[in-house]
């Protein structure tokens, strides 16, 4: 249940929630506890559905904002409780990692605007003792330049399970880091987009086996060709550590990915669109590899919006899982898909929606993957005798 109110200068929204998750069950000292989520939605074996929801959680949170003139001002708390205990597997990379039933967060937001300057940024505490710190500008120096920095400090004994903040790891917890952005438009039709960032950890991460930094950049260009068609190409690079086998131990190696891409897209006809990409990607740590992907789409809409279509035909060839290469798809209403090629194939999909009725909407997507070379796909419960992957997806939604 959730509710928001305007007050004038003031919003204020809460929301409260009790529901059951999946998560993987287990005894310790006689004592009921879960030692991880369970995220798949898959319930094959004994044991997946002995996991569907299997605990409970009970989840509040209320926000209450001021803005005025330039400022807006925010006050955010939530508060977290387990039906049972969370114990995570005994490992170094899970020692500041939060264990128990409940957890609370509090945050202050700002956001205020100058002129060609904007400021936003939050700080953040949680009852495990950690805090957190974001700040970041985006300026405007010139029409044709766009600037932005942002600063983040995220502490090790900083929690938040639905935290969703600016950080390179897939959690909220132990980094630093400062970005660095920027657009340039030097003439029209032309722009170059580019960023820096840099970032380090202070602790053990499940890829590593000791603190480490790393960084990441990013650089495109940009040109509309005619009013209906542009191209753009991309340079892509990351250097981080990544745990690797030494003579005696496991020591951190600097792991570096690099990208290209090169993509035109355009207008066929009046409601036919295509988009053609080409991209590579270089990989090196304990060994290297290589690996590229080219896929044609083209995309149909009716004057009436009533049917829109999207097929695609792809091609990629990979060394190995280290330089697989990642395509966004479209996908169902609410959905979307960003599966990693592999090895060698072919892919292709088909998705569409048709609109019955006024009421009446149809979402569906096929797609078939052929790798090449092989006689098995997957492993345990999910694996496919064969090269070939056929996926089938159907949504129908009813408004009233």
């Amino acid at each position: 249940m959730a509710t928001s109110l305007d007050l004038g200068k003031f919003q204020w929204s809460s929301f409260v929630s009790y529901k059951r998750f999946d998560a993987n069950k287990d005894s310790v000292d006689g004592a009921a506890v879960f030692t991880s989520f369970q995220t798949s939605g898959l319930h094959r074996s004994q044991n997946e559905i002995d996991d569907k929801n299997s605990v409970r959680a009970f989840t509040a949170g209320t926000n209450l904002s001021f803005s005025f003139d330039k400022l807006s001002v925010g006050l955010t708390g939530i508060h977290f409780r387990y039906e049972l205990p969370l114990q995570r597997k005994l490992a170094d990379y899970n020692l500041f990692l939060f264990d128990g039933r409940q957890v609370s967060n509090l945050g202050l937001s700002y956001k205020y605007g100058l002129n060609r300057y904007f400021f936003f940024g939050e700080t953040a505490w949680s009852s495990t003792r950690g805090t957190a710190f974001i700040q970041g500008v985006q300026a405007n120096p010139a029409d044709q330049i766009g600037l932005s920095v942002l600063y983040r400090n995220i502490g090790k004994n900083y929690n938040a399970p639905l935290a969703g903040a600016f950080t390179e790891g897939s959690k909220v917890n132990d980094e630093q880091g400062v970005y660095f952005g920027a657009v340039v438009q030097p003439i029209a039709g032309v722009s170059l987009r580019m960023y820096a960032d840099f970032f380090r950890y202070n602790w053990i991460k499940y890829t590593t086996v000791a603190p480490g930094k790393g960084q990441e950049y990013l650089l495109q260009l940009d040109y509309k060709v005619t009013q209906d068609w542009k191209v753009y190409s991309r340079y892509f690079l990351e250097k981080k550590p990544v745990k690797a086998n030494g003579d005696f131990t496991k020591l951190n190696l600097e792991q570096s990915r690099e990208k290209v891409r090169i993509q035109v897209e355009g207008i066929l006809w009046e409601q036919l669109i295509s988009k053609s990409r080409w991209e590579c990607i270089w990989y090196q740590h304990e060994q290297k590899s290589f690996g590229w992907m080219v896929f044609q789409d083209v995309g149909f809409h009716s004057k009436s919006n009533s049917q829109a279509w999207w097929l695609r035909l792809a091609y990629f060839h990979t060394d190995d899982y280290d330089s697989r290469v990642y395509a966004f798809e479209n996908d169902l209403l609410y959905q979307f898909s960003v599966p990693a090629f592999y090895g060698k194939g072919i892919r292709i999909y088909a998705n569409g929606k048709v609109k019955i009725c006024e009421k009446i909407d149809v979402w569906m997507k096929v797609a078939r993957s052929w790798f090449l070379g092989v006689d098995k796909l997957g492993s345990g419960y999910s694996q496919i005798d064969g090269g070939k992957k056929t996926e089938v997806k159907f949504q129908l939604r009813f408004k009233f």
